[in-house]
């Protein structure tokens, strides 16, 4: 892997042609918004005469108004900002990734193999009814195989209000960070690791009296550490394995990551795979109009957000943590 210095300078060397693009579509970007603004005024003006002829004129020629106003911005301003943050993941990040690590592998839209390790991690019970996956990367750091993406998964409530109306609502399982490291060990149960929501509310007492009535057939795990038991609750159907885990420096690392990530952390060691999932509202490798791309600020920026995607299992030292079994 190369340093931070010499990849932003092949970085600032070969995006030229996109910060060229960049620029064209920022100043597109500022005309649509300027045309729609003068719109809007001779719209409300137009309105204001017609009122003088029927209600009925008002109305065509506001939604008339409306429809050619977004019509046009989209044509000067949308499509063409659409392309370039098609190129800008196709190009710069894929460059970005190439330069840090050897082998890896970069699908912008999503993969839906995702949602094959998000079942498999057990970390979300609740059936989802429907998903959204962006930028997956499937890399290789050391001996650890990883995939990282952006992941939503929402499931639907419904409910009648008083007069019987029927309301569909959208509710967030899980939105952020989804991460699935295939490590070099074969973990012989399995141990969970969430956010710990009961103690936190209820108090120590309480909360422990909770969680152990909602273990669902794992067993509660009490760890030494008394920072990490404030924030994490531990469950595990093998109870050595599990401490073993959960050694001072993993605690002490996990803690760590969420602070980094400033959201709530779920983990699950399990089979021979680690799964972590940092919720998050951040949205990651988005290109902004106003920023240039040449800027060493702006490509530091960028390189940080894939290092903070990558570098989850560099923090939780996985490959060292955890060696092949004979």
């Amino acid at each position: 892997m190369q340093d931070s210095e010499s990849i932003l300078l092949k970085l600032q060397e070969r995006l030229g042609p996109l910060e060229a693009q960049r620029v064209d579509v920022a100043a597109r970007a500022k005309r649509a918004n300027l045309i729609v603004v003068a719109g809007l005024i001779g719209g409300v003006l137009g309105c204001y005469l017609l009122s003088y002829v029927a209600i009925w004129a008002v109305i065509v020629g506001a939604i008339a108004t409306v429809i050619a106003l977004i019509t046009i911005h989209h044509n000067i301003s949308g499509a063409p900002f659409e392309k370039f943050r098609q190129q800008f993941k196709a190009e710069f990040i894929r460059h970005l990734l190439e330069n840090m690590t050897d082998d890896v592998r970069y699908v912008p839209a999503g993969d839906a193999s995702v949602l094959t390790h998000y079942h498999q991690s057990e970390l979300f019970s609740r059936k989802l009814d429907r998903s959204s996956i962006e930028d997956s990367i499937f890399a290789s750091i050391g001996t650890t195989e990883l995939i990282a993406s952006e992941l939503h998964t929402e499931y639907e409530s419904t409910s009648t209000d008083s007069d019987g109306s029927r309301k569909t609502d959208w509710n967030t399982i899980f939105k952020g960070l989804f991460i699935s490291a295939h490590v070099q060990k074969q973990f012989q149960g399995k141990t969970i690791i969430h956010p710990d929501v009961a103690e936190k509310t209820f108090g120590e007492k309480v909360g422990r009296f909770m969680q152990s009535m909602t273990s669902s057939g794992m067993e509660l795990i009490q760890l030494d550490d008394p920072e990490f038991e404030k924030e994490f609750v531990v469950r595990s159907t093998a109870p050595s394995e599990a401490h073993s885990i959960l050694t001072s420096s993993m605690m002490q690392r996990i803690l760590e990551l969420r602070q980094k990530f400033s959201g709530d952390v779920h983990l699950a060691f399990h089979q021979s795979r680690v799964y972590v999932a940092i919720s998050t509202n951040r949205d990651f490798f988005e290109p902004q109009l106003t920023q240039s791309l040449t800027e060493r600020e702006t490509l530091r920026e960028s390189l940080e957000q894939v290092q903070l995607c990558l570098g989850v299992i560099k923090d939780l030292d996985l490959k060292t943590q955890h060696g092949s079994r004979a």
